[in-house]
């Protein structure tokens, strides 16, 4: 377990205080372990079982491609107190576990990979947490955990949005795939609650990035910057860089999703943000500079952002801030430093 993984684990454990103990000796089914949502808890899992926890907890982590988490992040695998599936959890999943805690990070969620396989998409997000939710009203989980996205959303019309704000979704573009099956998805997590009194909890986490992001492979704007500055020395901005995003390092990350799941506000929805760390997409390639040493200046293209992309998208977190004291304090900065700690294993094609 590299450094920066085990000061992230740290870093979460201080934030989530004497809570973090909830999990000890507790089964967890986890989905999307070879997601960055999703290796962020198995790493802090692992943490706590071998160096934490007297009653280690054991997990079921369901995933499209182990040889992922095999290539990546090593140190999980051959463990006693993980297990690895690898599934298509769009497709209902059974075993004989009573799960005291369920999270579904399942999901594409860069807009290269959704948009490519846009039906793909739609199942992941709406049968997997379909059968989740099924799945819920039997074994009587203490919580589940459901991760929507930002994209909720779409492309906000008002400067700052809190989680009373409807979005501005268009139903006929690429991104519709994945912003109305998220949609979909939170509405389905209000009728089991209403209805069978399933402990759901949903999260909505806006441009998450880590450590262990392949920069190659990913296609999200943070590693295609990355991937640029080491490839060719300097990064290529399209459409000018003024769009606005509230990028959130993934250790803030899972103190909010571990102060959702463990609070006890069912049927309610959080944004997960950094407000500190809201720029534009120009000032994003500028903050990847000093880090990777890059000498070249950013240059601009003519070429244009999708057409989908959203604009502005400056979210609130004025309500998890004030019922859950969450309080995000890894900046852009400190984050993307991390982040050339990359073990170069990480590099793999899988």
């Amino acid at each position: 377990m590299n450094h920066i993984i085990k000061k992230d684990a740290k870093y979460i454990i201080d934030c989530i205080g004497h809570d973090i103990n909830k999990f000890s000796g507790k089964k967890i089914l986890l989905t999307g372990g070879t997601g960055l949502i999703g290796q962020s808890f198995l790493a802090l899992f692992a943490y706590l079982n071998d160096y934490y926890f007297k009653s280690k907890c054991s997990v079921v982590s369901l995933q499209r491609n182990f040889k992922k988490i095999k290539w990546s992040k090593e140190y999980l695998v051959y463990r006693d107190d993980i297990k690895f599936v690898d599934y298509d959890v769009s497709k209902k999943y059974q075993d004989d576990i009573n799960y005291d805690f369920i999270i579904h990070a399942a999901g594409m969620s860069a807009p290269t990979f959704f948009k490519s396989n846009p039906t793909g998409t739609i199942d992941v997000n709406v049968d997997g947490i379909r059968w989740i939710l099924d799945l819920s009203t039997k074994c009587k989980p203490e919580s589940v955990l459901y991760m929507s996205s930002g994209d909720v959303y779409g492309d906000p019309t008002i400067v700052e949005f809190d989680e009373t704000y409807t979005g501005n979704v268009r139903l006929d573009v690429e991104r519709s795939c994945y912003m109305e099956s998220k949609r979909l998805a939170e509405t389905l997590c209000h009728i089991y609650f209403n209805k069978y009194s399933v402990p759901v909890k949903i999260a909505r986490p806006f441009a998450l990035f880590d450590p262990g992001m392949n920069y190659k492979n990913d296609r999200r704007v943070i590693c295609d910057f990355i991937n640029m500055a080491l490839e060719d020395g300097y990064i290529t901005v399209s459409g000018g860089g003024k769009n606005i995003r509230s990028y959130t390092y993934i250790a803030d990350a899972t103190v909010a999703f571990i102060k959702i799941m463990l609070s006890n506000y069912n049927d309610e929805a959080f944004n997960i943000a950094n407000p500190n760390s809201i720029v534009s997409i120009n000032k994003l390639a500028k903050t990847i500079h000093n880090p990777f040493n890059i000498k070249s200046p950013v240059i601009y293209s003519n070429k244009k952002m999708s057409a989908d992309s959203p604009n502005n998208v400056i979210p609130s977190i004025d309500k998890i801030k004030k019922m859950l004291n969450f309080s995000p304090s890894i900046s852009l900065e400190k984050g993307i430093e991390r982040m050339t700690y990359l073990e170069p294993i990480l590099q793999k094609d899988v």
